[in-house]
């Protein structure tokens, strides 16, 4: 069964958990530095994954947005390593994107550009004219500009130099994303469940056969509400299953990552997103709801979303 979204249009920047202060970078990914123990007497180890273990519980435990946020958090796009996007090639234009992930000023464009502060100006106004930044409103009387990526900016940043995809294997894709889904939606010994899967991107306008690739916005939820009784099935799942893991926060986000490793298996094709849909854009089409599958385990009524 499919549905046509129609919600009305946002402005499109994909937020998460983007813009708070204090991130740290750990085997490439950045988390909230709020995550991690501190350093020094005033906060013990154990008191550190304690207040780990609470932001896991209480549903707080999210990524945060940054340069180096995972791939697959927004949805994806492919250019030639040649183009240039509003004069800037598309390489450096990339790594301008995952820079702006989270709002600021011109002087991180001065870096990422090597210009003055006029100079790199220039180009962040043409990428806000072309729809892949928007300019911060923070409420307080400032002549300071700031920036952050649209959807449209977070695909950039997350762009493929990889070759396109015909809309047959897009279609092959689908197919098989939605098969791994049904399977894993019935499987008792997992700790989560996939509630929702929506297509958005170039894959709705049937004139495009060749496409980036396929961009799906999946929600995920827990399938258990007491939040103390879930971390140790988290703790416990990545155990069972024999998994070694360099820093707590991974084992911790250890389901949410298996999933997504599952839908995608292993191909570069297939982009996913956690933020709501109807958030980023009003072209949608959702292929798949839990309420439909008979085979799958239903989630409780108040179910948390898992990001």
């Amino acid at each position: 069964m499919t549905r046509a979204g129609t919600a009305a249009r946002a402005d499109g920047s994909g937020s998460g958990l983007g813009g708070m202060a204090g991130d740290v970078a750990i085997r490439g990914r950045r988390v909230c530095l709020d995550l991690l123990p501190r350093a020094g007497p005033r906060l013990s180890r154990e008191a550190g994954l304690q207040r780990r273990r609470a932001a896991v519980m209480n549903g707080d435990g999210h990524y945060c947005g940054g340069a180096t946020r995972p791939r697959g958090m927004e949805g994806m796009m492919r250019v030639s390593k040649d183009d240039k996007i509003c004069g800037v090639p598309a390489p450096t234009a990339r790594r301008l994107m995952r820079a702006y992930h989270d709002d600021h000023t011109v002087e991180v464009a001065c870096e990422v550009l090597d210009l003055d502060r006029e100079a790199a100006q220039v180009p962040l106004v043409a990428l806000e004219a072309a729809g892949y930044l928007r300019r911060v409103e923070n409420g307080i009387a400032s002549s300071v500009s700031r920036w952050v990526t649209t959807i449209q900016g977070n695909a950039l940043a997350q762009a493929s130099f990889g070759k396109p995809i015909s809309r047959a294997t897009a279609d092959r894709h689908l197919a098989q994303v939605l098969e791994r889904t049904r399977a894993y939606n019935a499987d008792p010994s997992r700790l989560l469940t996939i509630s929702e899967i929506a297509v958005f991107g170039s894959y709705l306008d049937p004139a495009i056969d060749r496409l980036g690739d396929l961009d799906l916005a999946v929600i995920v939820v827990r399938r258990d509400t007491d939040g103390n009784r879930y971390v140790d099935k988290v703790l416990a799942y990545g155990q069972e299953n024999g998994r070694s893991f360099g820093v707590f926060i991974e084992q911790l986000f250890w389901p949410l990552r298996e999933l997504r490793m599952i839908l995608k298996n292993r191909s570069a094709a297939i982009s996913i997103t956690g933020e709501d849909i109807r958030k980023l854009t009003d072209r949608y089409e959702i292929v798949y709801v839990v309420g439909d599958d008979p085979a799958a385990i239903p989630p409780p009524p108040d179910a948390m979303v898992e990001r």
